[in-house]
């Protein structure tokens, strides 16, 4: 037993001494900054996605490939637009998978960088609507040859599964508030709801309007002239810049000529600037940054295998108290990027932005997803602001359970049940609601909707009635949110940031140093330690995982939760 003890504690000293050493010679990596030489080149390379914040813990992951966020990318940009050093900008795609928001907010730092006097550069691999959108704002677009320019109109797809789960024995048994909450129709409809097909047209309206003017805009054409342009794609590098989409077809090397310095000229790469780039003067007055990004849980953020990203009460809390307690912070921004949740958490996430609100001014800033229990737990906060293309409000509640006993037949699986309790079959997964527990339930769901509009009409100063008309479910545009006084003003982080400024009585011109919480991360060797030897009350013990167990585990978690402010999945618009 010695003799076995002496081994395990001898094997971990090695492992934890290679693990410093790692550790060690990272932090010497990460904090090496790289020279940013005169007449100086910023590589902008997009990627297919990006995140609006790096997971818990993810900086001292060894095994975690470091990815600029957008934060880091749109705050590298404009301060990059005012470094002496850097004369230009390349921006090189070749397809991005992001939502509206996100690109609207880079959309809108590209567009400063050039409207300070220096050159922008695009380079388009390839890609669509939203590839070209944010290119066109550059001086000069180019394409290799031989190459696709997907521009060619706006289109949104939503897939129903009513038939697959009645193919398997499946039933989804939801209820939901508001004919336009239809988060639950692909598991309950097989085509879309007149209210479904009505705010859909709505955001496509709204959408391609907006793409087409900022096209316009940037290419110094009429909005007539884009949408004829738009009509006769696809196009093929060499069509599109007949068609004056793009100004000339260029291999890469020869985009690199036109830069200054020429082929040789000195470059710097986003992530290298990034880690050169400096949150502002450590004397200056705090800004704090905190995330709110993912499906919202009980509990902490993490992941899940069906919904990605999930944010938990318990995190978004302890960041908005440590930024709140701190007293060199003046101001919050809170950036949320979720399409709701539980709402319980929902609830939860918004009294703490209230707290905090009573102690220091909270600018909430919209990206991609402010809907449902995102738009919910912002009604805490001063100040609303969107991006024009942002998913915003989806005010309303759902709920149910999946019915899976025709399933358990076909299978050949039997289940018998005893109970004790007039409802202790409430929420049984071998039969559908009886009336009486339907017309509970549906009250319950009631109760929840109306907490919600009183908590978004205290919020943005109007009755209950008058934000009903606007609720039952329905996704706004940033854009229509902000004629109906849904949010403040409209814009991205640097709009929040300036709010925040004059909130907390900084002087517009005045230098700030933003400071992202949580600040404390755990270090990568102690989350490990604490996974192989931790104790059972912490949620972080190595688990056999099965893929197919982990889905139908998450949607029934989720599904039969009491109810949920969330819009599952995202309006895709391309």
């Amino acid at each position: 037993m010695a003799v076995r003890t002496k081994w395990v504690f001898g094997l971990l000293a090695v492992f934890v001494l290679c693990g410093a050493g790692l550790i060690a010679l990272g932090m010497w990596l990460g904090g090496h900054q790289v020279e940013v030489k005169s007449n100086s080149t910023l590589v902008v390379d997009l990627p297919e996605d990006i995140e609006e914040d790096l997971p818990p813990d993810v900086r001292t992951d060894l095994f975690y490939e470091d990815q600029p966020t957008l934060w880091e990318t749109v705050h590298a940009i404009r301060h990059a637009a005012k470094d002496p050093h850097i004369h230009a900008l390349l921006l090189k795609t070749e397809g991005i998978d992001w939502g509206w928001g996100k690109i609207e907010e880079l959309h809108d730092a590209i567009a400063d960088f050039a409207d300070s006097g220096k050159t922008v550069v695009a380079w388009m691999e390839g890609g669509d609507e939203r590839d070209y959108y944010l290119c066109s704002v550059a001086d000069e677009v180019y394409m290799p040859p031989q190459s696709m320019l997907r521009v060619d109109g706006f289109a949104a797809y939503v897939s129903f599964l009513k038939g697959t789960l009645d193919k398997v024995g499946v039933v989804a048994d939801m209820e939901h508030i508001g004919e336009f909450k239809d988060a639950a129709d692909p598991l309950t409809r097989k085509n879309m709801s007149e209210p479904s097909k009505e705010a859909l047209n709505a955001l496509l309206d709204d959408r391609y309007a907006d793409f087409l003017a900022g096209v316009a805009d940037a290419r110094g054409i009429t909005v007539d002239e884009v949408r004829q342009k738009v009509d006769q794609g696809p196009y093929r590098s060499e069509d599109a810049m007949a068609t004056g989409l793009i100004d000339s077809v260029l291999y890469e090397d020869q985009v690199d000529e036109l830069l200054p310095g020429g082929e040789d000229g000195p470059r710097i790469d986003l992530e290298d600037y990034v880690s050169h780039d400096s949150y502002g003067p450590i004397t200056a007055p705090r800004i704090g940054i905190v995330f709110a990004s993912g499906t919202i849980v009980p509990g902490k953020s993490g992941y899940d295998p069906v919904w990605g990203r999930t944010l938990g009460h318990e995190t978004l809390t302890k960041a908005l108290n440590e930024a709140r307690d701190d007293d060199k912070v003046k101001a919050i921004v809170l950036r949320v990027d979720s399409p709701g949740g539980d709402t319980y958490a929902s609830n939860a996430m918004w009294r703490a932005v209230r707290e905090a609100n009573k102690e220091k001014p909270v600018i909430a800033s919209f990206s991609d997803l402010a809907a449902s229990g995102g738009y919910y737990l912002a009604m805490g906060a001063d100040s609303l602001v969107a991006e024009p293309g942002t998913l915003t409000g989806s005010i309303g509640v759902l709920g149910g359970k999946f019915n899976l006993s025709g399933l358990y037949q076909k299978i050949g699986m039997s289940v018998e049940v005893l109970s004790r309790g007039e409802n202790a079959q409430f929420y049984s997964p071998v039969r559908s609601f009886t009336p009486a527990e339907r017309e509970k339930f549906v009250s319950q769901l009631w109760s929840d909707y109306k907490t919600f509009i009183g908590i978004v009409a205290q919020n943005r100063k109007q009755t209950p009635e008058a934000i009903d008309a606007l609720a039952r479910g329905r996704v706004w545009t940033g854009g229509q949110a902000y004629e109906r006084s849904l949010v403040d003003t409209l814009g991205g982080f640097e709009t929040a940031i300036a709010l925040a400024k004059k909130k907390a009585g900084i002087g517009p011109n005045a230098e700030v140093r933003y400071v992202v919480y949580p600040k404390v991360q755990r270090p990568f060797l102690r989350r490990l330690v604490d996974q192989l030897w931790n104790s059972p009350d912490e949620n972080t013990q190595m688990k056999l995982r099965v893929p197919g167990l982990d889905v139908l585990r998450s949607l029934a978690r989720l599904a039969n939760r009491p109810s949920l402010t969330w819009m599952p999945y995202t309006i895709e618009i391309h």
